[in-house]
């Protein structure tokens, strides 16, 4: 024997029912219905209301911020956060106009040296950052060039092979430069 899949026509909706769930979508969605949609009573558009916009606290008169030193703030990232550490505790270290080459090893002492809201990986990437700039990189560049610790005492020369590595970068450095002007 054969089953026989019987389909059964679709009653007609309520013209109430339908107006009203039109009723509902309509006021959800924020528009009117359909006029040809059964309705009891017509649905306003409701407009869509933006929030206003927060108005800048009025600037306040302050002194200029100091050269390399990045603006202060709120919420910082860990990076900055152990930047502005490492600027404010090592200030003849940590000054754009004062670059000098660092100690062999000085993350190490950094890390021994941070407070608890300062992280290891804010000190690493703060330090990567400081070091891969040019002006460090002149530094480490420059003959006779010296490497410091935390406490500014020296920490021996630089080694030729580092003093190298520097200049090759910053050729390379210069080169791009002037491929990317002259392009």
């Amino acid at each position: 024997m054969t089953d026989v899949l019987t389909i059964k026509p679709r009653k007609p909706r309520d013209p109430a029912l339908a107006a009203a769930v039109a009723k509902i979508r309509a006021q959800r969605a924020g528009i009117a219905p359909h006029p040809d949609a059964p309705s009891q009573r017509p649905v306003k558009a409701v407009p869509k209301v933006k929030p206003p916009k927060a108005t800048p606290a009025p600037a306040k008169p302050s002194e200029p911020p100091s050269v390399g030193v990045a603006p202060q703030r709120k919420d910082p990232s860990i990076q900055h956060r152990a930047a502005q550490w490492m600027r404010r505790e090592y200030p003849e270290l940590f000054t754009a106009g004062n670059v000098r080459p660092l100690a062999i090893g000085i993350q190490k002492d950094l890390a021994e040296a941070r407070p608890e809201n300062v992280s290891h990986l804010g000190i690493s990437r703060a330090l990567a950052r400081w070091v891969q700039q040019s002006a460090y990189q002149q530094a480490l560049a420059a003959e006779g060039a010296r490497r410091f610790n935390l406490d500014g005492s020296d920490a021996g020369p630089v080694s030729d092979d580092h003093r190298n590595h520097a200049k090759e970068l910053l050729d390379k450095r210069q080169t791009e430069k002037s491929d990317c002007s002259t392009s």
